[in-house]
């Protein structure tokens, strides 16, 4: 279907194409959480116009034909086959999306961690057009944006922005998603261009993509330091996704146990320390060399660790039994993201950090291993 004339300035914020061609590749719990309510907005604020698209394999067809419903705390929605695109197949999409003169503008990740070499290759790269598609990576864990831009090739790594989204939402059934809790997602640039010129562009860009985000109902914010937004998710998810999984049980339920709420708190700690630890190494390795690297920024979660600890306990108190995704696949027998999340914080150590003692994190990765 041909696309709406764009306009210059519209709902999807200033500076972006409206509507956009917006792809979503990893249409799990988040992917389609945040596919539906961009899709919704759009086909709320410019008509039928089926401008988001979904890679869909185990859903395609219920998506194809019965559509997408979504139970949210913020009210419950159904969108029709008539209000988005499914796919399956990257590069046969792509060639059709060439054809028409409709290549992708925002292309958001929300694939698991697990795969991410071949299918960044075959899912990714396809959709992905230099100078004119902006990437948003919303995958957990680290060194996910760092293979994007390997894989991609510096005619792509610019427009890539790493994303993190504290979000509480499950995969109930073909088509089906329940919102819990939460929805925020932070966006920053990842890669810092060598002008300061082409740097303010890079923030520009991202509140541009946080503009249509918040347009679709969901609180987001442009930040302009990578690591720091990249680590602040790491304090909830390390502990978290790891402990729910090793004890086989839900947040409420994790919690509940004697001494787990100490124990939370002293990996969290560990997680903030060595993020710290990374952001020094990084911002002496900027001052250092000339060409892009990582957007850096500050780097103030040492000092407001306690309170951090203490929202992010206090917030995970009101989710209630919930699960985090490395839980459910570990029921489901499926790889865990035990590297991208655990693992790579001692990857992450051993690099940037090799004398900072992190025994809380090398404890449970041992027992992530067990599991």
């Amino acid at each position: 279907e041909r696309r709406r004339p764009l306009k210059k300035n519209g709902p999807s914020g200033e500076g972006l194409r409206s509507p956009p061609r917006i792809a979503v590749v990893g249409a799990g719990a988040r992917g389609l959480y945040y596919g539906a309510r961009l899709a919704k907005h759009l086909r709320e604020s410019c008509g039928p116009n089926r401008s988001v698209a979904f890679l869909a394999r185990r859903d395609a067809r219920h998506l194809r034909t019965r559509g997408l419903h979504v139970r949210s705390i913020e009210g419950d929605f159904t969108l029709t086959p008539d209000d988005y695109t499914v796919f399956e197949d990257a590069q046969t999409f792509a060639r059709e999306s060439e054809a028409h003169e409709e290549r992708i503008d925002l292309l958001l990740i929300g694939l698991k961690t697990t795969a991410n070499e071949p299918a960044y290759r075959e899912s990714v790269l396809p959709l992905w057009t230099p100078g004119r598609t902006s990437v948003l990576c919303l995958q957990n864990g680290l060194g996910n944006e760092a293979l994007l831009a390997q894989i991609g090739g510096p005619e792509r790594a610019k427009p890539l922005f790493g994303g993190t989204a504290f979000l509480c939402s499950n995969r109930t059934g073909p088509g089906e998603i329940d919102h819990t809790e939460h929805g925020l997602i932070h966006l920053a640039p990842y890669l810092e261009p060598p002008s300061a010129g082409d740097r303010a562009g890079g923030l520009r860009e991202a509140e541009n993509i946080a503009a249509l985000i918040r347009a679709a109902g969901v609180e987001c914010s442009a930040r302009p330091g990578y690591v720091a937004m990249r680590w602040r998710k790491q304090i909830w998810n390390v502990p978290f996704s790891a402990l729910c999984t090793i004890h086989d049980r839900p947040t409420a339920a994790l919690l509940a146990m004697p001494g787990m709420p100490e124990r939370v708190a002293a990996i969290m700690r560990e997680v903030i320390t060595l993020g710290c630890g990374v952001h020094a190494s990084l911002h002496a390795a900027a001052k250092s060399v000339r060409e892009a690297g990582v957007y850096v920024g500050e780097y103030t979660l040492t000092a407001e660790g306690d309170a951090i600890i203490a929202e992010q306990l206090a917030k995970t108190a009101t989710m209630g039994a919930y699960h985090p995704s490395m839980l459910l696949d570990a029921r489901g027998g499926r790889p865990i993201a035990s590297a991208a999340i655990v693992d790579a914080c001692v990857v992450e150590r051993n690099t940037h950090a090799p004398d900072l003692a992190i025994p809380e994190i090398a404890r449970i990765a041992e027992e992530l291993r067990a599991v």
